[in-house]
C-alpha cells in the first residue's frame, strides 16, 4: 500500500497576509512553495497579482509561478497536474511542500482530487454565448444557469461570465447540472492540512486598500498596458482582479480618481466569497491574524505543520 504524499496548506482571503507569513514558516520548516493563486502561473502578470518579489523567491523556493504566457490560459485540472508534479519532485528532495494561496477550487481539486467531466472547448458555442451576454447582458446567461443548478450559486459568481459560459458548456456536453462535478465525492490525491488566515473585516479591508494603493503606486497600469501591446484585451486572464478595472479606466469607463474604488469593491466581494468557500471546508484550522503577533502566528503555524509531516 503507498503512503498519501502530504502537502501543507496555507490559503485565505485576498490581503490577509499569506504571502509574509509562509516565507517565515517555510523557512523554518526546510520547505518549499508552490502557488496557488491561479492568475499567479502567468507571465508578465506580477504587480495585480501580488506575485512574490525576486528577493522573497531567493529566500525560499517557489514553483507554478509564470509558468504559462496570459494567451494560454490554464485549467483547473491541469494545475491540479502541475501541482502533483511539483509537490513530487519537493518531497522528492526532503523538503515539505507548501501550498500557498486563495484560490480555493483550484487548491480544492489539487488536493482532493476532484475529477472535472472531460468536456473540449467549444469555440462557436462559446462565440454564441459571448454574443448573448452582450446584446442581452450577462446576467441573463447567469439567470439561465441558475434555472439549471440553482446550487451553482455558491460557485460561481454573476460577473464570471467565461465561468458562466464553461458551466453552460459543461451541462450541454453532459446533461449534468455543473455543481454536482464540483460536489462529487473526491478521490483524494493528497494528503493535507489545511491552515486559513483571517483577520477582523475593518482590517482587512484597509489592508485590501493599503495593497490596491501600493500596486497602482509599483506601476500596475503601466503593466497592464505592456501586456495590452502584446495580448487581445479579451483573454479570460484579464478579467482578473483588477485587470479588467484597469482596462476599463484606459478605455475610458473610469476615471483615475473612481479606480482604486472599483478595484477594492470587486476585491472585497472576492474575500467575501473565499470566506464562504472556506466555511465549507471541513479540515480548516482558522488562524486569526488580528488576534496574534506575527511571530506567534509563526510559531502555530510552524507546530501544526511540523506535528503532520512528522505523522505517520
Amino acid at each position: 500500500m503507498t503512503t498519501k504524499k502530504k502537502v501543507g496548506v496555507i490559503t485565505g482571503p485576498t490581503g490577509v497576509g499569506k504571502t509574509r507569513l509562509s516565507l517565515e514558516v517555510a523557512e523554518r520548516l526546510e520547505g518549499e512553495i508552490i502557488n496557488g493563486d491561479a492568475t499567479a502561473l502567468y507571465r508578465g502578470m506580477d504587480i495585480g497579482t501580488d506575485k512574490p518579489k525576486p528577493q522573497e523567491r531567493a529566500r525560499v523556493p517557489h514553483h507554478l509561478l509564470d509558468v504559462a504566457d496570459p494567451s494560454e490560459g490554464i485549467h483547473v485540472a491541469r494545475y491540479a497536474e502541475l501541482v502533483q508534479e511539483a509537490v513530487a519532485d519537493i518531497l522528492l528532495r526532503g523538503k515539505k511542500p507548501l501550498l500557498v494561496g486563495g484560490s480555493i477550487l483550484y487548491i480544492r481539486a489539487a488536493t482532493l482530487g476532484y475529477r472535472f467531466p472531460p468536456v473540449p472547448p467549444d469555440p462557436a458555442f462559446r462565440q454564441a454565448m459571448e454574443r448573448r451576454a452582450s446584446e442581452e447582458g450577462k446576467e441573463a446567461l447567469y439567470r439561465e444557469l441558475l434555472s439549471i443548478d440553482p446550487e451553482v450559486k455558491a460557485f460561481i459568481h454573476p460577473h464570471n461570465v467565461r465561468r458562466v459560459i464553461r458551466a453552460l458548456e459543461i451541462y450541454r456536453a453532459t446533461g449534468e447540472p455543473p455543481s454536482r462535478h464540483l460536489r462529487r465525492p473526491p478521490q483524494p490525491t493528497l494528503e493535507r492540512r489545511v491552515v486559513a488566515l483571517t483577520r477582523p473585516r475593518d482590517q482587512l479591508r484597509r489592508l485590501i486598500r493599503e495593497r490596491i494603493d501600493r500596486e497602482l503606486a509599483e506601476g500596475f497600469i503601466q503593466e497592464v498596458e505592456e501586456l495590452l501591446r502584446r495580448y487581445p484585451k479579451d483573454l479570460p486572464a484579464f478579467q482578473t482582479l483588477g485587470y479588467r478595472e484597469i482596462i476599463r479606466y484606459l478605455e475610458g469607463e473610469l476615471t483615475r480618481e473612481e479606480l482604486p474604488e472599483a478595484i477594492f469593491r470587486r476585491t472585497w466581494q472576492l474575500a467575501r466569497r473565499q470566506y464562504t468557500w472556506l466555511r465549507r471546508e471541513e479540515d480548516v484550522l482558522w488562524l486569526d491574524l488580528g488576534a496574534l503577533d506575527f511571530a506567534e502566528a509563526v510559531d502555530r503555524t510552524v507546530a501544526i505543520f511540523a506535528d503532520f509531516f512528522s505523522a505517520p
